[in-house]
């Protein structure tokens, strides 16, 4: 470090209400130095200590001015990385807002930008130098903007559940790339999305795209397929002429949960884009919203899972009820587990089972055969047959099938999350399976808390699974891999 430091001014620098205050080495890579919001400090990279990197807290929709000022010095850069960077040598994953430091000519240029965090926490300011000595002034103040109540969000489908009306969000590359919403759209029922950059001007310029997509889609990764219409451009500039919003006109060919795709502009621009996001003609929520279901009353034992399985559109209702005591065909189910572990389904896939109707459903032309394909191609099913290849798709699913193929689904996707119970563990006996793996496979769902809420004192693991007790089992799927490492 080139800097003697003595131990006054350091603690003086850990307030960052002084300016030239000597640094410790903390200041060449994350965590780096504190830096209150409001403070301000004077400082300098060399040759000899390329690298200042200030941790400041920052909250979400606390819009706070930032600016760095090389003032006469030499070259270097400014960059603002999001929270979690491991540190400086790892950050393009995190890269915020970036712009270049010069002084001492007409090409002067410095950082000066209004920031909305979309979230709250550690945020790195790091300035770097290029060449010769970067003498710069740094701050981070909070700016008159009142704070804003942004909307919650998803960064993928299912997205976030929202009706007609105005919600305010911010986009920021790297830091928050997507918002994603979930929104109920009727067969021939007009609805309007517009996107409007977020008033008073933010940012300098910065763009985000619109996009509305269909019910069939599982991730925005494969929105190329499922987009209705353009993706539509806002952009945000210092010009109020030169805004523009973004503005999608549809009308339903079906009726289902569509989802709203806000995306930020790119890495070319890392920019900070808030919006306000209007929609007008939809409904409020998903199609049989939780909770309404006759069949299902709050003191139903599994009243909480069913629940959360409609509102995630896995399970839903038919005719206005839930009919929690029916059984369930196994290509049901097949589309239920597969909605349940977030698989793509492509719209290419063959299904290998010769006895899987593949004619596409009117509701779901994934259903059912692309389902079944995708529960093959993962291994959740090896279907009844294997010569010819045979799946039983409307025979109803036994309740070994169900915890064997939820088993293998969290094993292929989440390897080592279900560990294995102690030797005699359970009441599942292998002679009664039709197979030794559905008893262990039983064993080990159960000794993971997949039966949860299941009285299984008189339980026939042989007889057709209910409609109930599979919306508790996924319940209980999706509780466990929630805390799990992304795959």
């Amino acid at each position: 470090m080139r800097r003697i430091v003595f131990f006054c001014l350091f603690l003086a620098t850990l307030t960052l209400g002084l300016t030239g205050s000597a640094l410790a080495a903390a200041d060449d890579d994350i965590p780096g130095i504190p830096f209150a919001v409001g403070g301000s400090i004077t400082q300098t990279v060399t040759a000899g200590d390329v690298n200042d990197v200030y941790a400041v807290t920052l909250t979400e929709g606390q819009e706070v001015h930032i600016r760095c000022d090389p003032g006469t010095s030499d070259k270097g850069s400014f960059r603002l990385l999001g929270p979690g960077a491991p540190s400086i040598g790892q950050s393009d994953g995190y890269m915020g807002m970036g712009y270049t430091l010069s002084g001492g000519s007409i090409l002067r240029s410095w950082a000066d930008f209004d920031y909305i965090p979309p979230r709250s926490g550690t945020y790195y300011m790091w300035v770097h130098w290029d060449q010769g000595t970067v003498n710069y002034s740094l701050s981070c103040v909070r700016t008159a903007r009142a704070p804003l109540s942004l909307a919650t969000d998803s960064d993928n489908v299912p997205g976030t559940s929202i009706g007609s009306g105005t919600v305010t969000g911010v986009v920021s590359t790297n830091v928050d790339d997507d918002d994603v919403y979930a929104v109920a759209l009727q067969v021939g029922q007009q609805v309007t999305i517009r996107l409007t950059p977020l008033l008073p001007f933010t940012s300098g310029y910065a763009l985000a795209y619109l996009s509305l997509l269909d019910p069939g889609t599982t991730s925005i990764a494969n929105w190329y397929s499922h987009r209705i219409g353009d993706r539509q451009m806002a952009e945000n500039n210092a010009d109020p002429a030169d805004r523009i919003t973004a503005e999608i006109q549809y009308t339903p060919t079906q009726s289902g949960t569509h989802f709203i795709w806000v995306e930020d502009g790119g890495a070319l621009y890392a920019k900070n884009f808030g919006y306000q996001l209007t929609v007008t003609g939809a409904g409020g929520g998903p199609p049989e919203p939780p909770g309404s279901f006759p069949d299902v009353p709050i003191n139903h034992p599994y009243y909480a899972a069913i629940t959360d399985l409609a509102s995630r559109e896995i399970i839903l209702g038919k005719d206005g009820k839930f009919w929690p005591d029916d059984p369930v065909w196994r290509q049901q189910f097949a589309k239920m587990i597969v909605k349940t572990m977030g698989h793509e389904v492509p719209a290419d896939i063959v299904c290998p089972f010769i006895d899987v109707d593949p004619t596409p459903n009117p509701v779901d032309p994934l259903y059912p055969a692309k389902y079944v394909a995708v529960c093959a191609l993962h291994e959740i099913t090896m279907g009844t047959q294997l010569v010819p290849p045979k799946f039983s798709p409307t025979g109803y699913i036994t309740r070994w099938h169900v915890l064997s193929m939820v088993v293998r689904a969290v094993d292929e996707k989440y390897p080592g999350l279900l560990v294995a119970p102690p030797a005699g563990f359970g009441t599942w006996d292998p002679a009664g399976a039709p197979h030794p793996e559905h008893a262990a496979n039983a064993a080990r769902a159960e000794y993971n808390g997949l039966l949860a809420g299941i009285a299984l004192d008189f339980l026939n693991p042989g007889a057709s699974a209910t409609r109930g007790e599979i919306a508790q089992v996924l319940h209980n799927v999706l509780g466990k891999i929630a805390g799990a490492p992304t795959p």
